[in-house]
């Protein structure tokens, strides 16, 4: 399907790479279950015990890295895990190479999220809780049909 819209979790790719990141630490599915980020339920120690791992995953990833990083920073954001200044440089610096992005240019939808995204990594303290915006596939159909 591609992306709906210009949040950093706003189409597939993002979607599936935090499917990727999740069954690697374990962590379930269950959009029942409520809350969660997109459906994936994991813990900030979750997150923290996998880090390494999921660092190495990404670095050996060939396909959308930037996009990769970005995930995981919204990830450490949702669950307020530790991120030590040099994983947050990565994941800043790749957000600041974002394709989208620097296609657009820096007045675009996705440079507004990707701003917004980076000013939040910068102030990003672990144990507290940081939630982007996000746009679902239904909210941007219904933006689209204006309701």
């Amino acid at each position: 399907m591609g992306w709906w819209s210009a949040t950093i979790m706003g189409g597939d790719s993002p979607l599936d790479y935090l499917g990727v990141i999740c069954d690697r630490m374990g962590a379930p599915f269950d959009y029942d279950r409520g809350e969660g980020l997109h459906g994936y339920h994991f813990s900030r120690n979750d997150l923290e015990k996998n880090m390494d791992a999921i660092v190495k995953m990404i670095e050996k990833e060939k396909w959308e890295q930037s996009v990769y990083w970005q995930v995981l920073g919204v990830m450490i954001m949702a669950s307020g895990a530790k991120a030590g200044q040099t994983l947050k440089n990565r994941i800043i610096r790749e957000a600041k190479s974002d394709p989208w992005m620097t296609e657009d240019g820096p007045k675009s939808e996705r440079a507004h999220h990707i701003n917004d995204f980076i000013k939040a990594m910068k102030s990003h303290r672990a144990g507290r809780v940081t939630r982007l915006t996000d746009e679902g596939l239904f909210q941007a159909l219904a933006k689209i049909e204006g309701r």
